[in-house]
């Protein structure tokens, strides 16, 4: 599902589509409804109070160096970052910003997030009940060890207990995300872990709250001395990790942080007793990646309906102001389908047991005891807890006890394991049809949605084999074709020896709605297993171009207890493309229209466009027209047989200024293109100067002793006085230790940050005497053509012992302070540096992000450096696909005109050509044959344009030519070829190998044959990196030749990908 829809706005568009408008029976205030009419508490957009203010996460397109940030970013993996920011600032305003940065794939808000458990029935003693409670469910003060052990015995769990050994056990780790464990419990001693608290952000995730303790014992107590209390399964390993606070609230963030904690250090399960109303992509994002390293994901489905009203059995409580009865549906993460979701029952008076008053309904998988439930708690004590967080750690428990008795079972296989054991046969059904009739976002309430698979069996999950569907071949025309291996497997994973029918299930899997009873059936087919065995053979009617979502089950009857059994699920997706959008983003001078355009007959075509903080929701079947007067975000998607396609995201920034005069002509390609600007302006007279200091010099002896230390860079802030200018003299002893302990070295001066790496600066021996950095600034100095100057105009210089340092080993970093509201395009962003010989400005790179605020890049050299954005375009590239990628590139002084102006975008890129377009972007050292030596390229003569270019790429390993001896500099490169340098220089800015990427060279294009064994590694890596793709959703097209568009969108793509590793 694309990130797109789950937006408060798109999840308004999904609703919308699915039921219509949807009008909730019960008013959010609580206005009643009729008595047995049950209501739908969840709203068609998030609640403004579930967000929280001044955070956002976000996620980059590629890793994200560390920086120095004016706002808080925290690290949750190398792509996803938690920005903090001044809360006056709206959240909305922050995101748009960010999504400005073509660095950023997306950003979303922060959601509150709380324990799902908040139905205490006992107090913190053995003797502490409340009385509603115990009026209501079973409850005996006369056998407290049953009660005690009421939830293990209802599901038999001491059979799964006793088939595996401590040993086996204590090879399970369980990662609980709640509000921390009281780990000095004397029935917890032994089994915590380590862990970590991103609640208060320390390694000590101590409970405060009882919460996580009481989980986490119902998991793994181990009945120490008298206490006779033991969890489903004692002796796993629990791993803590507090995402909640001593309040029981959280975020999203803190959650993202704790799952990201979880599957770094190897936990087999995740236990997450709490949740959320709203969704969030990253968290979302981060449970599949959970899953897809094998880990088990168990969640609760939540504590927001009231099921029972009035004396009935079963009402433990209802909400305030709510006499009616009202189903709340299931809530994130709980709700995604990687995850087990589980509901909770509740042991009547008879000892019969029923669905709890208050668990929530919808995408439930199974149901396990909540109600009265035993458990640890703080301080060596123990409590009585409700909720559907007390349900979960069953499940968990038992999923732990699967993977100890078998290791060798697969997240999935435990996952169906569990669903096997289900039955719905030993719990009521809802009292009096309370339900008939009733609806949830428009759908019935089946059985399904209140008790998914039904009640956990310890017993059965290690007695009933279980179904396992595996596609092995997937046809390639129409009708498709999908051949499964069926298994009917143990406990163990091995197969049983089982003779029997089988029904595989083909659904339309309807992707606008939350619950499954909405999906159509496709067809299916009817299999024998053979000895636990059988090959099945399905057939649907969409040709594979087509746009489909088709779900593949297996079910089987158990003759053991005369129960139909499912098996996993199998997803085969074809989603629909993005639709066309006629203007891309970018900056313009005036009104705009965009078009927007459907791809397929009977599609429909959504579209939010938000101007001015005000967002238009609309559809379409073919076309529509927009007008864009003012700076708009453009976000749209496809949705055709009920699948949802990717979202396409549009920035536009509108400016009322005059129209940008065109620019001089540029030559197509020979020789470099700087910016011509005037040299840097005379100071202004001014007033006396006030007097400051204009030295700094800190002290030796602490910088010596902080390079003792454990910090892997040392930084120095200097007196606030010499904000950006003035000398920083440091001695020589301290960056010679420096040296030593392979430390970095920074020199912080307010508006930008100087690194220099170990070893940066040459010297024939110790580093000794004074080491001196001085920066000034111009008073003033003329933007470049069409261009803007975004920082002071900064002058560096550095010297040793008094004699001027030109250049250094290795590449010094600076990182420089902007400010984000200045900026109109980030693509065309950079630090450019002023040669003074032409009097011109060149690009030298830059990195910007847009979450500090800052642009980063390395230097080899100091000189005249100074930040600038520089709006360069051309009028025949106004509605191309690629004037992002041209625009960009030519900013950065990469790509050039032709003669009038123009860009000339279709015309031939031939090799020479190439070569100086990867020398410009790359900034290889220029290179030519040395006198006398014989010339790699006989066809290359010496002095041309293209000499030294070409041969910068040879001695970068990037062109070896087309034969011995011979370059063919005037023939026109193609797709292939491109290829082949594109790849290396990737690899040659990574450090990487061609291995790192591809482990094969087969390549799924339809002309695979054409493309030359000299180039198949290459064009398999450029498609896996997202350099280059097919041309047509088919063929790759290996020898045509290729386009300047082409060529500067493919650089576009190097550049993007490597810059942060540069």
């Amino acid at each position: 599902m694309n990130r797109f829809i789950s937006t408060a706005v798109h999840k308004w568009l999904v609703l919308s589509l699915a039921v219509g408008l949807f009008t909730p029976a019960v008013l959010s205030q609580g206005a009643a409804a009729a008595p047995d009419a049950p209501s739908l508490s969840r709203e068609a957009t998030v609640d403004e109070a579930e967000i929280v203010p001044g955070q956002v996460l976000v996620k980059y397109k590629r890793p994200q160096p560390q920086r120095r940030t004016a706002t808080g970013v925290r690290s949750i993996s190398p792509l996803v970052k938690a920005v903090t920011f001044n809360e006056q600032i709206e959240v909305e305003d922050k995101i748009s910003e960010l999504n400005r940065d073509p660095n950023v794939e997306y950003a979303e808000p922060v959601y509150r997030t709380s324990l799902a458990g908040a139905i205490d029935v006992g107090g913190i003693t053995n003797a502490d009940r409340y009385d509603t409670v115990t009026q209501a469910v079973y409850w005996t003060a006369a056998d407290d060890p049953y009660m005690q052990n009421w939830g293990k015995i209802a599901s038999r769990l001491e059979a799964a207990q006793t088939l595996t050994t401590a040993a086996q056990k204590n090879e399970v780790t369980v990662a609980v995300l709640d509000t921390g464990i009281d780990a000095s419990h004397p029935d917890l001693a032994g089994a915590v872990v380590s862990g970590y608290d991103f609640a208060y952000n320390d390694a000590q995730p101590v409970d405060e709250h009882g919460h996580g303790t009481h989980v986490a014992g119902i998991i793994a107590a181990q009945a120490a001395g008298a206490s006779g209390y033991s969890g489903v399964a004692p002796g796993v390993r629990i791993m803590p990790i507090q995402v909640l606070n001593a309040e029981g609230a959280g975020t999203t963030a803190m959650a993202a942080s704790g799952i990201r904690y979880a599957i770094d250090r190897g936990a087999d399960i995740i236990n997450m007793s709490l949740g959320a109303a709203a969704d969030s992509d990253i968290l979302h994002e981060l449970i599949r990646e959970a899953v897809s390293k094998g880990i088990v994901v168990v969640a609760a489905a939540g504590n927001e309906s009231n099921h029972w009203i009035g004396d009935e059995a079963g009402n433990i409580f209802s909400p305030p102001g709510v006499s009616y009865r009202l189903a709340s549906p299931t809530i994130y993460p709980a709700a995604y389908d990687e995850v087990i979701s589980v509901g909770a029952y509740a042991q009547l008076a008879d000892k019969s047991y029923t669905l709890a008053d208050f668990s929530n309904v919808g995408k439930v998988d199974v149901m396990a005891p909540g109600v009265n439930i035993f458990s640890t708690y703080l301080g060596s004590r123990y409590a009585y807890m409700s909720g559907t967080s007390q349900a979960t750690p069953f499940v968990t428990g038992l999923a732990a006890l699967l993977k100890a008795n078998a290791p060798s079972l697969t997240n999935e296989d435990v996952k169906t394991l569990i669903g096997s054991s289900g039955s719905r046969s030993s719990l009521n059904a809802v009292n009096n049809g309370a339900y008939a009739g009733g609806n949830l976002v428009g759908e019935p309430l089946n059985a399904g949605m209140i008790y998914g698979k039904g009640a956990i069996d310890g017993e059965r999950a290690t007695q009933i084999p279980f179904l396992q569907v595996t596609p092995v071949a997937v046809g390639r025309t129409a009708p498709v074709t999908v051949t499964f291996d069926v298994y009917l497997r143990d406990a163990y994973g091995r197969v049983a020896a089982v003779d029997a029918p089988v029904r595989v299930d083909i659904k339309s899997y309807n992707e606008l709605n939350l619950y499954r009873n909405s999906d159509t059936s496709a067809g299916f087919v009817d299999v024998m297993l053979q000895a636990g065995y059988a090959k099945a053979v399905t057939e649907v009617t969409y040709g594979i171009d087509d746009i489909y979502h088709y779900a593949y089950n297996a079910s089987w009857n158990d003759t053991l207890f005369g129960e139909s059994r499912m098996s996993n699920t199998v997803h085969l997706i074809n989603r629909p493309k993005q639709p066309e959008v006629s203007l891309p983003a970018g900056s313009y001078t005036g009104a705009q229209s965009v078009t927007i355009t459907s791809l397929y007959p009977d599609d429909v075509v959504y579209y939010v466009l938000t101007r001015g903080g005000a967002a238009e929701n609309g559809e379409l079947t073919e076309s529509r027209t927009l007008s864009i007067s003012a700076d708009s975000e453009l976000r749209t998607f496809t949705v055709k047989n009920n699948v949802i396609g990717d979202e396409g995201y549009y920035n536009y920034t509108i400016r009322a200024a005059p129209a940008i005069v065109p620019p001089a002509p540029w030559m197509a390609v020979p020789g470099p293109a700087p910016v011509p600007v005037p040299a840097p302006a005379a100071p202004p007279a001014d007033n006396e100067p006030v007097a400051k200091p204009d030295r700094f010099k800190p002290d030796t002896d602490k910088l010596l002793e902080r390079l003792d230390g454990s910090e892997s860079n040392v930084t120095i802030e200097v007196d606030p006085a010499l904000r950006n200018t003035g000398t920083v003299e440091i001695d020589g002893a301290v960056l010679q230790k420096a040296n030593e302990r392979n430390k970095s070295f920074s020199v912080d001066m307010g508006d930008f940050r100087l690194t220099l790496p170990p070893n940066a600066i040459a010297s024939t021996g110790s580093l000794t005497g004074p080491v001196e950095f001085k920066a000034n600034t111009a008073a003033a100095v003329a933007a470049p053509a069409s261009s803007r100057v975004l920082s002071p105009v900064y002058d560096f210089s550095l010297s040793l012992n008094g004699r001027p340092v030109n250049g250094f080993r290795r590449p010094l970093q600076v990182v420089f302070a902007v400010n984000p509201s200045r900026i109109a395009n980030a693509h065309q962003l950079g630090v450019f540096t002023l040669n003074e010989a032409t009097g011109t400005w060149e690009y030298v790179g830059g990195v910007y992000d847009a979450a500090d605020g800052t642009v980063t890049v390395n230097l080899a050299h100091f000189s005249i450096y100074a930040v600038m954005e520089v709006n360069k375009s051309f009028p025949d590239i106004q509605t191309h696909w690629a004037r992002k990628e041209i625009e960009t590139l030519a900013a950065r002084q990469i790509v050039t005109g032709v003669t009038g102006g123009r860009f000339d975008a279709g015309a031939d890129v031939t090799r020479a050509q190439f070569a100086v377009l990867f020398a410009r972007a790359l900034r290889l050292q220029a290179s030519s044959p040395a006198p006398g030596e014989a010339a790699a390229f006989k066809d290359v003569p010496a002095g041309t344009w293209y000499e030294e270019a070409v041969y910068a790429a040879r001695t970068a390993n990037l062109v070896n030519g087309v034969a011995a001896g011979r370059f063919a500099p005037g023939t026109v490169i193609t797709r292939e070829q491109m290829a082949v340098m594109s790849v290396n220089a990737y690899l040659s800015m990574t450090g990487r190998t061609l291995a790192d990427i591809v482990a094969a060279d087969d390549i799924r294009y339809s002309d695979a044959g054409a493309i030359g064994v000299w180039a198949k590694a290459y064009v398999r890596a450029a498609s896996e990196l997202g350099l280059m793709g097919s041309v047509d959703g088919r063929s790759f097209a290996p020898k045509t030749q290729v386009s300047r568009a082409q060529a500067a969108a493919v650089l576009y793509r190097l550049l993007e990908m490597t810059q942060s590793e540069g």
